[in-house]
């Protein structure tokens, strides 16, 4: 049966669409001129030279169309606080302070901003920073601050802003899925192809945050080398920027296609351009966040916003240390979540002792969430388990439903993929921290320090046990004791210095790619370099850890050297 000239017509409109997506309409519209004498050809030409006006006529706006939502979900994002709390909180946008991060092989080189690695036209990049160092606040700006750009140019191409095209992710987006379909997913309706540009003369920089949130290590694995395979090329349409916690060698080593950068801590001046930003009065906030010597290690992007959220609400009576600051901010988001979490267990249905024992474990209960959640199991399924654990008999499937609720309303968790995940990883990491097994165990603390996802667990657990020197001693006279302490340290644990200095020395003259990649991240510390360039001219150091050091800051590797004696 021969075919209708409407199916003839429409076979033609998406011959002509294909041709315009592939860059071919020109040809196209020659050969149906050089065939007019054929009413196809002829045909052809029309529907071209329709098609071409119609499309440069619409282009300028259905891209936009598409993106709106996208954006306007993540300028939100800079224009919330981010914290779940009910008091006011300025927004992220607003108190954001830049960062800069400094070249992970290149640590004697000079810091560069952290928005020339986002924005700029480099290769793929690796952002690593400590538990509470800012990664996902640093990315939370920059995908509101790009989206804040595009909202206020006038939806014309010509008219939009400078830059890339930013899409965020986080890494759980990325499990069992390809990078082009999770893109898809955060920007729908807008869906890129990535072997081409997303928008006329611009490209795209997609923002993978939490790697090291991925606790299934197979998980976590898949990701890694789906990330690298995308990376192999050098980027055209698209570029790559990651965000993890220190990872171990032989995941930095998969994903030695980026470029790595270790993001630089917070520094004075960082500390006192927040408050400015924060407090219409920074001078008593200043000095009351000096007031103590230990106060020094409440100096992170996340301990410093928490303190600021406490001075905001009256809670600045004590000394801010870190424990103290975090069990202080936990009470006043209980506090100000109490009226929601309230009406849930008032429901007159279902008054009883389980329900009054629940209602008065509260906190226990989100201890026992938060530890589900750093273990990777199930949040609400593990929550459950401790209530059967604490209350025999008392059936807590039938709390299935309350308990997501309650997880929901404090704001520390959020519906995910794969059901709820945490809302700000560093509160979760310290609720988690909650019952530390008595003493501190060498084994655990190091296989949870080598594990990204547990890194911010085990430093609350030694900041609960007080730091304690025996320690940290036990622990570097131990086989391979330097490696581990200088993880702890690199890590943001603190280390007395004389321990330090000589496992700094230890590590110099191992040889090792191990203790090179342990130092390598230490060195991102101001105060670290600062300890290794003294090693490098201290006379009274050994002639093989003085010459270690000056090989260490020329970027060459020490293969093999005597110990330091």
């Amino acid at each position: 049966m021969a075919a209708s000239r409407h199916d003839v017509d429409r076979a033609l409109l998406r011959q002509v669409r294909r041709a315009l997506r592939q860059g071919r309409m020109m040809t196209m519209l020659l050969d149906g001129i050089n065939v007019a004498n054929d009413v196809s050809g002829i045909l052809t030409a029309i529907i071209a030279v329709a098609t071409l006006v119609t499309f440069y006529r619409q282009s300028r706006q259905s891209w936009w169309r598409d993106l709106t939502r996208y954006w306007n979900a993540q300028f939100d994002t800079g224009e919330e606080d981010g914290y779940p709390l009910d008091a006011h909180v300025p927004p992220l946008l607003k108190v954001y302070v830049p960062r800069t991060a400094k070249p992970r092989e290149r640590p004697a080189a000079a810091a560069v901003p952290t928005d020339r690695l986002v924005l700029g036209d480099g290769p793929h990049a690796l952002l690593i920073g400590p538990p509470g160092s800012g990664k996902t606040a640093l990315v939370r700006q920059a995908a509101a601050a790009s989206a804040q750009r595009w909202l206020t140019s006038s939806g014309r191409l010509r008219r939009a802003p400078d830059g890339p095209l930013v899409i965020r992710l986080t890494a759980a987006a990325l499990v069992g899925q390809t990078l082009q379909r999770a893109v898809a997913e955060a920007a729908d309706p807008w869906a890129p192809e990535l072997d081409q540009e997303p928008l006329p003369h611009r490209r795209m920089v997609i923002l993978v945050d939490g790697l090291d949130a991925l606790v299934d290590p197979q998980q976590r694995s898949a990701v890694i080398n789906m990330l690298a395979r995308e990376a192999g090329t050098p980027p055209e349409h698209w570029r790559l920027v990651v965000t993890t916690r220190p990872l171990g060698d032989r995941e930095l080593e998969t994903l030695g296609t980026f470029d790595a950068y270790h993001l630089m801590p917070f520094t004075e001046d960082d500390v006192t351009a927040l408050a400015a930003k924060w407090l219409t009065r920074p001078g008593p906030f200043l000095a009351w966040l000096g007031s103590d010597p230990a106060s020094a290690k409440a100096r992170s992007p996340l301990l410093v916003t928490v303190a600021a959220v406490l001075w905001e609400n009256g809670m600045h009576g004590s000394a801010p240390r870190p424990a103290e600051l975090m069990e202080a901010f936990v009470g006043l988001l209980l506090g100000a979540r109490r009226t929601a979490l309230d009406a849930l267990f008032a429901d007159p249905h279902d008054i009883g002792p389980d329900t009054e024992w629940l209602s008065r474990h509260r906190r226990d209960l989100l201890v026992a969430a938060a530890k589900s959640s750093v273990d990777g199991k199930d949040v609400v399924t593990g929550t459950l388990a401790w209530i059967g654990e604490q209350l025999p008999g008392s059936r807590p499937g039938r709390w299935r439903e309350p308990v997501t609720t309650l997880l929901l309303r404090t704001g520390i968790f959020q519906n995910g993929r794969r059901g709820l995940v945490p809302t700000w990883t560093g509160l979760v990491a310290y609720l988690a921290a909650e019952r530390p097994a008595a003493g501190l165990d060498r084994n655990t603390m190091t296989t949870g320090m080598g594990t990204p996802s547990r890194q911010a667990v085990v430093g609350w657990q030694f900041e609960r046990a007080g730091t304690p020197e025996e320690f940290i001693a036990e622990m570097r006279a131990a086989p391979g004791g330097s490696t581990d302490v200088g993880r702890f340290a690199a890590g943001g644990l603190p280390v007395p210095e004389p321990v330090l200095v000589e496992v700094l020395a230890t590590l110099l003259t191992d040889g090792s790619p191990e203790a090179r990649a342990v130092l390598i991240t230490l060195a991102a510390d101001r105060a670290h370099l600062d300890a290794l360039r003294a090693l490098a001219d201290d006379g009274r150091q050994p002639r093989t850890v003085r010459r270690a050091a000056h090989l260490f800051f020329a970027g060459r590797a020490v293969t093999s050297v005597p110990p330091p004696g």
